[in-house]
C-alpha cells in the first residue's frame, strides 16, 4: 500500500510547513463548513438532513482540493514529458552545464509544471549552494508524477558519478519517450471505459426514462414533474462525462491554438461566421411554420452547419498529413544544416528539390522569408503556424531555438524527428479508440430516442384505455368510491411532452458531439457535423416510432388519441 505522504501535498499547495498548512487552509475551511452549516439552519428552509450533506461536502473539501491539485498537476507534467525531453536533448549538444540547463528549462513556460520544477531547481542549488544532485532527490520526492520522479532520480545519479549530462540526456530520449508512450497508452484506455460508461448510462436512462414516463397514470404524478427530474439526470450525466474526459484522457490537441491562425483555420471560422445566421434564421423560419416534429424542424434548420463541419474535418485531414512529412523534412535538414556548418537559408535553397508534398509551400514561404532578411524567430513561428498543427508547433520551436543557439543540427534534426513520430503513432492509436467512442455515441442516442418516443406512446395509449371504462359509470357512485382510492389519472399532453423530450435529446446529442471532439483533439467546430447527423437520426426515429407504434397499437385496438407533432 502506497504511504500517504503530507509533505508532498503541503508543497503542491503552495505551503513551506504543517503549521502553515493548518492555520491557513484547514483552519479556514473547517471555520466556514461551520458557518455555513448554521446559516442553512437558520435562515434556508430546506430539510434538515441538506445541512448535513452540505456541511460534510464543505468538510470533504480538505481532503479533495489537494487531490485535485496533485492530479491536475501530474497531468500537466506528463503531457508534457515528451517536449520537455526532447528539448533537454537537443540543447545538451551543446554541452552546457547543469545551471544552463535547468536555467534554460525554467525559462520554457509551454512546459506547464516542469519549467517550475526546474526553476525551483535552479533557485535551491544556485542560490542557496544545495547542489543539483541533492536538489533533485528532494524536489523528485515532491513531484506528484512518478515519471519524473523517477527520472530526477537518474540525473541526481549520474551528477553523483559525474558523468557528462548530455551523454545520459541523449541516452533517456528512448527511455524516457517509452516511459511516456506506456503512461499515454495506458491513459487511453480510460476512453474505452467512458465508451462503457457512457453506453451503461444512457441505456440505464433508457429504461428509467420508460418507466417514468408510465408513473402517471400509476400514482398521478404530473408529466411535467417526471421530464424536469429527467432533464435534470441527463444533464448531470453529461456533465460527469465531460469530467471524466478532462480528469482521465490525455490532452492531445491538432490544430494548435497560436494567435496566428493558419488559412485553413481562417477559411472554416470565416464560413461559420457566414453560415450561422443563415442557420439560425431557417431554425426560426421551420419553428414558426412548425409543419413537422420538432426534431424535424431543428433538422431541418441546423443542416447548413454541417458544411462547417464537414471543412473543419478537411482541415484536420490536411493538418495530419502534414505531421506525417514533417519528421522527414526536419531530419533532412538538420543534416543539411550540419554539413553546411550551420547555414540555414542555404540549407533551405537545397532542400527545395525535394518533394514534401503537402508541406512544400512552407518550406518554399520559410526560405523566402529567411531570403529577405525577415526575423529569423517571426520567419519559423509564421512557417509552423501556417501549417495550422500542434505539434509542429512545439517541436518545431525546439528544433529552430537548438540551431540557433550552436546544437549538432544533425542531432537534433534525429532527436525532434524520432520523438515527433512517436507521438503520430500514439496519436493513430487515440483516433482509433475515438472511432470506437463515435460508434457507441451514435448507437445509444439512437436507442435512447426510440425507447423515450415508445414508452410515451405505450403511456398515451394506456392513458386512454384506462380513461374508458371512468367515462362509460361517470357519475355513478361506484365511480365516486372507486375515485377515493384509485389516485388521479393524469391526462398526457404529447406536444407538450414530445417538445421537452426532443429538449433533452438535443441537449444529449450536442454534449455527445462535442465529447468526441474532446477525446480526438480535433477543431472543435467539426463537432457540428457529428451534431447534425445525430440530430436527423432522432429525427428520422421520432418520427417513425409513433407512425410505427400507431399501425402496431391500432391492430391491438389501442390508439393513441393525440398526435405528436
Amino acid at each position: 500500500m502506497k504511504k500517504f505522504n503530507l509533505d508532498k501535498y503541503i508543497y503542491l499547495l503552495g505551503f513551506t510547513n504543517t503549521y502553515q498548512f493548518l492555520g491557513k487552509f484547514i483552519l479556514p475551511v473547517i471555520v466556514v463548513s461551520f458557518v455555513l452549516f448554521f446559516i442553512l439552519n437558520l435562515f434556508v428552509p430546506v430539510h434538515f438532513f441538506l445541512h448535513y450533506i452540505v456541511f460534510a461536502i464543505s468538510l470533504s473539501f480538505v481532503f479533495i482540493y489537494p487531490m485535485m491539485i496533485h492530479e491536475k498537476k501530474r497531468l500537466d507534467i506528463e503531457e508534457n514529458l515528451h517536449l520537455f525531453i526532447t528539448y533537454a536533448g537537443t540543447i545538451s549538444t551543446m554541452k552546457i552545464g547543469r545551471a544552463m540547463l535547468f536555467k534554460r528549462m525554467s525559462q520554457k513556460k509551454v512546459f506547464g509544471e516542469i519549467s517550475e520544477i526546474s526553476n525551483k531547481i535552479y533557485y535551491l542549488a544556485k542560490k542557496w549552494n544545495m547542489g543539483f544532485a541533492k536538489t533533485c532527490r528532494k524536489i523528485g520526492k515532491l513531484s506528484p508524477s512518478k515519471l519524473f520522479s523517477d527520472f530526477l532520480d537518474r540525473m541526481a545519479l549520474v551528477m553523483d558519478l559525474g558523468k557528462d549530462l548530455d551523454i545520459f540526456l541523449l541516452e533517456e530520449q528512448d527511455s524516457l519517450m517509452e516511459d511516456f508512450a506506456t503512461n499515454y497508452k495506458k491513459s487511453l484506455e480510460n476512453i474505452r471505459l467512458i465508451q462503457n460508461v457512457f453506453v451503461s448510462i444512457t441505456v440505464s436512462m433508457s429504461f428509467l426514462m420508460a418507466v417514468a414516463l408510465l408513473i402517471p397514470l400509476i400514482l398521478g404524478t404530473p408529466m411535467e414533474i417526471i421530464i424536469q427530474f429527467a432533464f435534470l439526470a441527463i444533464v448531470v450525466i453529461d456533465a460527469l462525462i465531460f469530467v471524466l474526459i478532462k480528469a482521465f484522457i490525455p490532452g492531445d490537441r491538432i490544430p494548435h491554438s497560436y494567435e496566428r491562425k493558419s488559412t485553413g483555420m481562417k477559411k472554416v471560422k470565416r464560413i461559420f461566421l457566414i453560415i450561422l445566421p443563415v442557420s439560425l434564421t431557417l431554425t426560426v423560419f421551420m419553428v414558426y411554420l412548425n409543419r413537422f416534429a420538432p426534431l424535424v424542424n431543428l433538422a431541418i434548420g441546423i443542416t447548413p452547419l454541417a458544411i462547417v463541419g464537414f471543412i473543419a474535418n478537411r482541415e484536420e485531414d490536411y493538418i495530419m498529413r502534414r505531421d506525417k512529412i514533417y519528421p522527414t523534412f526536419v531530419r533532412l535538414l538538420g543534416s543539411a544544416i550540419e554539413v553546411r556548418n550551420g547555414a540555414v537559408i542555404s540549407s533551405l535553397f537545397s532542400m527545395r528539390v525535394h518533394d514534401f508534398g503537402i508541406l512544400n509551400e512552407y518550406v518554399v514561404d520559410i526560405y523566402r522569408r529567411l531570403r529577405i532578411g525577415s526575423d529569423k524567430i517571426k520567419s519559423w513561428v509564421y512557417f509552423a503556424s501556417d501549417t495550422g498543427s500542434n505539434l509542429i508547433m512545439n517541436f518545431n520551436k525546439i528544433f529552430y531555438e537548438s540551431i540557433y543557439l550552436g546544437g549538432n543540427a544533425e542531432k537534433i534534426g534525429e532527436i525532434v524527428s524520432n520523438n515527433f513520430m512517436k507521438l503520430l503513432s500514439l496519436r493513430k492509436l487515440r483516433l482509433q479508440m475515438s472511432s470506437g467512442l463515435k460508434g457507441a455515441t451514435y448507437g445509444s442516442l439512437v436507442g435512447f430516442t426510440a425507447s423515450v418516443f415508445i414508452s410515451i406512446e405505450i403511456a398515451d395509449s394506456l392513458s386512454s384505455l384506462f380513461k374508458q371504462p371512468f367515462t362509460q359509470i361517470e357519475g355513478s357512485s361506484f365511480a365516486a368510491n372507486l375515485g377515493s382510492i384509485l389516485p388521479q389519472m393524469q391526462s398526457i399532453d404529447l406536444g407538450k411532452a414530445g417538445f421537452f423530450l426532443s429538449l433533452m435529446i438535443v441537449i444529449h446529442a450536442s454534449c455527445s458531439a462535442y465529447v468526441l471532439k474532446m477525446v480526438d483533439g480535433g477543431f472543435k467546430l467539426s463537432c457540428l457535423l457529428d451534431l447534425v447527423l445525430m440530430i436527423w437520426l432522432a429525427a428520422i426515429v421520432s418520427v417513425a416510432i409513433p407512425n410505427m407504434m400507431g399501425e402496431m397499437l391500432v391492430g391491438l385496438g389501442l390508439n393513441s388519441t393525440t398526435p405528436m407533432v
